[in-house]
């Protein structure tokens, strides 16, 4: 077995002796490679789950929606160029009657493929069977439906469908690569209890909305490499008598959209924040090396003076350096396994994979091993220069004394009433400037990375209060199954508890801006609105002009539009009318890709008369069950929605998602200000020990010792305060910026309150440290310090 040599004997003995400090960088090291690996595991999870699963299951590549079209259209699809395949079915949406359920509860009714084990957006069975073709009545559904309601097979409800009540029976439960994410139109976070989705036989369904020989739904698997947009233009061209709304690629599918959402969070996560703590582990790498070259400058020069080379004394330096961040890699890569497994688990609840397991790549490993060790060799490196510079005789002899005088702040005047201990405290942190600056850019990038993780929380606050409470501040959402006329509402005000009635009208439709084009679903509100207004980023109610379109700002870039410039639009549903509309005016909402306009002018623009898609009631909450149960058998009511089961569960969502992940930052925040407060206390105690048993012996208390310490690290702490929050400012903006999606935008929320929150961590850590490092002042061996030569 082959002996440590005695550099790697000092190597051990030197760690032990500042295990302290090796283990507060080793924490810090550990953060970086948890925060990377929890990102990038449940990333790399996530995306191996979706892969794998479209493969399996044969997603499709395309997808429109239509009015009805006979059987005999689905041959001339097929034939179009670009498209591989094509498969037709029957949807539509339904009122349900769950046993037990007094609210409200809406489904998407999906026809069965002919073969499953072929078919495009093939079921993954979970329990149970596939329907009988004759029996009409039995259905699968949605696992996610059928565990918010105990389904089992044999459960059954009813659904109103097309007017038309129908008993349903579930003989199986699966999921589906369509419904990974399974959310309601309309809403913005799922709700298991009140949407659902369940398949059935065509059949049955083709009878129920009178689509026998027709179909009103389509999937495409489409030719590699293919120019889509060429291939989605000719299937619109070829559906546009048959009422299409327009064919979208995988990008806009919903499931789809929200997947890549959560993607592209991950990988800022894992872009941003870990490069924070590995710039701060090199910096603390670089003040213990410097520092213990500087205190064992007489060993280096003996070292050298045997004959070893200089990168030989280099690379022992080094090596301390290495060893430290492989301590930290390793419990890094255990924290950070642990962690990805919880989001993970998390994951699991909304993403509905049938198999969803964490997976780590020697890839992610191998990533989080090279910027560990490249950060700690960093700054290893930049402190062993010195060492190669070092001459044997220069080495052996002591270090210059400081020379100490009067400096600017004490010829202007500043310092006066400070004291003796503030002078020594001043002028020891100008003595050593590099270093300084260092200990205070650590406490601030520790600040303003709290800072930056903890406004999200002022930043969902706002979007409940702008969206919950002055956005959309109806009770009740209706939906009709057809464009009714603006009598509906004097209808909608009789029924029992309505105050108040507002009309809403949307619409598919393509905004083109040259070669750049969107498919986009249009919202006509009335000017007036009071219930359902639009509020922008600063919380100002948007006033819709009564012409032109109002975009949302990241659909205007996509568009690469701004005020009084011209669109074309082309209507994807009823008349498909195209018209020159002119951009009104360009709002900073939270809505990613939104476009709105006053519902007369949408209405003309349509080419019909005072129509309305949906209603916005404001109601008596006592008299909700009457309401509900007067609606239920209303024809032509499509579906009813409450606010506050949307509010509930969007709270939900963000505490077990959200609030999670940043709670873990912040933890990770602490660390830094710990390590980084830590190790510039306990470097100062090394250096000015001698000081500091000097003091003892003259007869000051070692309370009144300590106070130098602890007001060294006090004063920087303070001076890095106003820096950190200038960098939370500046990060928070950049990371609000980077988790805006095409579907939603954070609001920038940042509050008072946070940032004086933070402080109080970032300033606890700071002081935790510098006791447990004070405590040594009342155990320093005064005999052996003062013999120590300097």
């Amino acid at each position: 077995m082959r002996t440590l040599s005695s550099l790697d004997m000092k190597l051990l003995r030197d760690m032990w002796r500042r295990r302290g400090q090796v283990l507060a960088i080793a924490m810090v090291v550990a953060s970086a490679v948890a925060t990377l690996i929890m990102a990038l595991g449940a990333l790399h999870s996530l995306s191996a789950a979706r892969t794998g699963y479209y493969e399996d299951q044969r997603f499709a590549d395309a997808f429109v929606s239509l009015k009805r079209a006979p059987a005999n259209v689905i041959a001339r699809l097929r034939a179009l160029p670009g498209v591989v395949r094509a498969e037709v079915r029957v949807t539509t949406y339904a009122t349900l009657d769950i046993p037990g359920m007094r609210d409200p509860v809406r489904g998407l009714a999906i026809s069965m493929p002919a073969d499953n084990a072929s078919a495009l957006n093939a079921l993954v069975l979970r329990t149970g069977r596939l329907p009988d073709p004759a029996r009409p009545d039995e259905i699968i559904v949605h696992e996610a439906f059928a565990n918010a309601h105990g389904f089992s097979p044999g459960s059954t409800f009813a659904a109103n469908i097309n007017g038309r009540r129908l008993a349903l029976t579930v003989v199986g439960i699966a999921l589906s690569p369509e419904f990974i994410y399974v959310i309601a139109p309309g809403e913005i976070v799922p709700d298991d209890a009140r949407y659902g989705v369940f398949w059935m036989d065509r059949k049955a369904l083709s009878a129920a909305t009178d689509t026998t020989g027709a179909f009103n739904d389509v999937l495409f698997r489409l030719s590699p490499g293919v120019n889509e947009r060429e291939t989605l233009a000719a299937i619109d061209t070829l559906l546009e008598p048959y009422g299409g709304t327009g064919a979208y690629g995988r990008s806009q599918q919903m499931s789809h959209s929200f997947l890549d959402s959560e993607f592209g969070q991950l990988s800022t996560m894992a872009g941003v924040i870990p490069e924070i703590f590995l710039l701060v582990a090199s910096f603390l790498v670089y003040s213990v090396i410097a520092r213990q070259i500087e205190t064992q400058r007489e060993e280096i020069g003996i070292l050298k003076a045997f004959g070893y080379s200089d990168a030989a004394v280099a690379w022992h330096f080094i090596k301390m350096a290495l060893v430290t961040a492989v301590i930290g890699l390793l419990v890094g890569w255990a924290s950070g396994y642990w962690l990805a497994g919880l989001i993970t688990d998390l994951y699991r609840k909304y993403f509905r994979f049938p198999n969803l397991e964490l997976s780590l790549s020697l890839d992610v490993l191998a990533l989080s091993a090279l910027v560990a060790l490249a950060a700690a060799g960093a700054g290893a490196l930049v402190a062993v220069v010195r060492v190669m510079k070092l001459s044997p005789a220069v080495a052996m002899a002591p270090p210059v004394p400081a020379v100490y005088g009067e400096g600017p702040l004490e010829r202007l005047g500043l310092l006066r009433g400070i004291g003796t201990t503030g002078f020594m405290i001043v002028r020891h942190i100008t003595r050593f400037p590099l270093r300084s600056t260092m200990t205070v850019t650590g406490i601030a990038l520790s600040l303003g990375l709290l800072i930056s993780t903890t406004q999200f929380f002022d930043s969902v606050r706002v979007m409940i209060d702008t969206f919950f409470f002055r956005a959309q501040r109806q009770d009740v959402s209706i939906t009709f199954t057809d464009l009714r006329a603006d009598t509906v509402r004097a209808d909608l005000a009789r029924l029992p508890g309505v105050i108040s009635v507002e009309l809403r009208r949307g619409m598919t439709a393509r905004l083109t801006n040259a070669t750049r084009s969107e498919r986009i679903y249009i919202q006509g509100i009335d000017r007036n609105a009071r219930l359902s207004q639009q509020v922008d980023v600063d919380g100002r109610a948007i006033v819709l002009p009564a012409q032109g379109l109002v975009l949302s700002r990241r659909l205007a870039d996509k568009l690469s539009v701004k005020a009084g410039d011209m669109l074309d639009f082309r209507q994807l549903e009823g008349r498909r009318r195209a018209a020159r509309v002119p951009v009104a005016f360009v709002v900073d909402e939270y809505v990613g890709l939104a476009a709105y306009m006053d519902r007369r002018a949408l209405n003309r623009l349509a080419g019909d008369g005072p129509v309305a898609a949906s209603a916005a009631l404001k109601i008596d909450p006592l008299r909700e069950r009457e309401l509900f149960h007067a609606v239920r058998d209303i024809p032509g009511i499509f579906t009813i929605s409450l606010q506050r089961h949307a509010y509930t569960k969007f709270r939900e969502l963000v505490d077990q998602n959200i609030m999670t992940m940043v709670w873990f930052y912040c933890g990770f925040a602490a660390i830094i200000a710990f390590g980084v407060a830590y190790n510039a206390s306990r470097i100062t105690l090394s250096e000015r020990s001698h000081e500091l048993a000097t003091l003892r012996v003259l007869g000051y208390h070692r309370t009144e010792v300590a106070r130098i310490l602890v007001g060294e690290l006090a004063l920087l702490t303070i001076l890095g305060l106003p820096l950190g929050v200038l960098a939370g400012y500046g990060l928070s903006l950049y990371m609000i910026d980077r988790f805006t999606t095409d579907l939603f935008q954070m609001p920038f929320g940042l509050t008072a309150a946070t940032v004086g929150q933070a402080i109080l961590v970032v300033g606890g850590a700071a002081l935790v440290s510098c006791l447990l490092v004070a405590r040594n002042v009342a155990s320093l061996d005064l005999v052996r310090v003062l013999k120590t030569r300097e």
